[in-house]
């Protein structure tokens, strides 16, 4: 279940967007420029990163605004205006308690100037992956080059994923459509676009000489984003600093290995956060199918709701009969189809030819509630969550299914070459644009 969402108001009026999880004093979590409470939440590495914090601490996390549930179009965008939706969010969950304050990215700058102007209100602060100055990042040249990605956010697939490689990990592998996704739901072009052009105008060299709490300062060795540099220029201004390099890439702290820093923040915090972790991503070699009816929609309305519901029933009925019968397990419905997961190829494989072979049967039977059904087959280390799948092997086997004809199987060449020498055989269906590739896969027919 995701955290229930509240709102506060900012000394302007915008809304801001927040929710809190756990059990203990008070920690807030400032994310920066892109966040969205529940697209944030559904993130497999995101979310036991905040579940181990939240086992030890109240962990309030909010949206920016501009970005996610907050105020999507904020009139006032400076760097005041964002601690003062920071303030707004104090004073609903902490307004009497000294509190944690920990901030990631450029959510260290919100931080670090809310710290150094209500000292009484911050018992610790934690930095991560922070700076001082948006001039020392990195070069004009560079600067140019991404904020020309960040404008092609909203319709330009290839040029978005080079810029969460550049900010995120570089690494994520199968989650980098998910990610693709959720920065789409959390912030428009133009308003990230203002939002990063904000961020190299800000200087806190004085705010963060000022900083009178305990401070921990935290930066990953090989982010390209924030160089490491940067991060121990922070800890050089603040006076009461410990700083720890972190080794990697992958820029926020719950990307790659996120036990390094979390066992940091345990010594700093003085509390087990570390041992409350639990990953929930893992990848594991797995077949994912799909099937969808065709012509679902006409079907009711040719022969209204009651007898295309029992249409639904007889699909439902003989797919699971296909995948039970070659040890599938079906994953979720779709609607008009469903996903399903196996452990070996030639069981996907067979199992959709009985499939179609029964559907085939039942047609003669029955020509007047004829089912007909397209089947994508993909295969892959898809991440697995609460029994659900997600990751870029899961959408491309989706959209897989999604170039088959009724009655067709169409499958990737991984699953073709992982099939050889199992009996079973293949036909070029040509090359195909994908949504979300960045070129083009050759299909490959089951000819049954």
């Amino acid at each position: 279940m995701h955290p229930p969402i509240r709102y506060a108001s900012a000394s302007d009026g915008t809304r801001v967007a927040y929710a809190s999880h756990g059990e203990g004093p008070p920690l807030v979590f400032a994310r920066g420029w892109i966040s969205h409470l529940d697209a944030m939440w559904d993130d497999p590495e995101f979310r036991p990163f905040m579940e181990a914090l939240g086992a030890h601490f109240t962990v309030t996390r909010y949206d920016v605004r501009g970005c996610g549930l907050s105020d999507r179009n904020p009139t006032a965008l400076d760097l005041d205006d964002l601690v003062s939706d920071l303030e707004a969010v104090v004073e609903r969950v902490s307004p009497d308690d000294p509190f944690v304050l920990y901030g990631t990215c450029y959510g260290g700058i919100v931080a670090a100037r809310f710290a150094s102007q209500h000292p009484e209100r911050v018992s610790k602060l934690v930095l991560d992956g922070t700076y001082a100055k948006g001039d020392d990042i990195g070069t004009p040249r560079m600067r140019e080059s991404v904020m020309a990605m960040i404008r092609m956010l909203d319709d330009q697939p290839r040029a978005a994923h080079a810029m969460l490689d550049f900010f995120t990990n570089p690494d994520g592998g199968d989650l980098r459509d998910q990610r693709l996704d959720r920065t789409r739901r959390a912030v428009d072009g133009a308003v990230a676009a203002r939002l990063y052009e904000l961020s190299f105008a800000v200087d806190i060299t004085s705010d963060l000489r000022s900083v009178a709490m305990p401070t921990l300062v935290l930066h990953r060795t090989r982010t390209q984003a924030i160089p490491f540099v940067n991060g121990q220029h922070v800890a050089a201004l603040v006076r009461d600093a410990t700083f720890v390099g972190v080794e990697g890439a992958a820029h926020n702290p719950w990307e790659g290995d996120a036990r390094p820093p979390l066992a940091a923040m345990s010594r700093f915090l003085d509390a087990p956060i570390d041992r409350a972790y639990r990953p929930r991503t893992t990848a594991r070699p797995t077949v994912v199918l799909f099937t969808d009816m065709e012509g679902s929609t006409a079907t009711t309305a040719r022969v209204g709701d009651d007898s295309a519901q029992e249409i639904v029933r007889a699909h439902n009925a003989i797919v699971r009969v296909g995948l039970d019968g070659r040890g599938g397990r079906v994953v979720k419905s779709t609607g008009d189809g469903v996903m399903a997961e196996f452990t070996s190829v030639s069981s996907a494989v067979l199992a959709a030819i009985d499939i179609q072979r029964a559907l085939e049967e039942h047609n003669v039977v029955n020509p007047d509630a004829a089912i007909r059904v397209r089947i994508g087959i993909n295969a892959g280390e898809p991440v697995s969550e609460d029994d659900d799948l997600h990751g870029i092997v899961v959408s491309t086997a989706s959209r897989i299914c999604d170039q088959a004809r009724a009655g067709e199987i169409l499958v990737s060449n991984v699953v073709r070459e992982l099939a050889t020498g199992k009996s079973l055989t293949f036909g070029d269906a040509g090359a195909f644009e994908l949504k979300g590739l960045q070129e083009s896969i050759r299909l490959y027919r089951v000819e049954f």
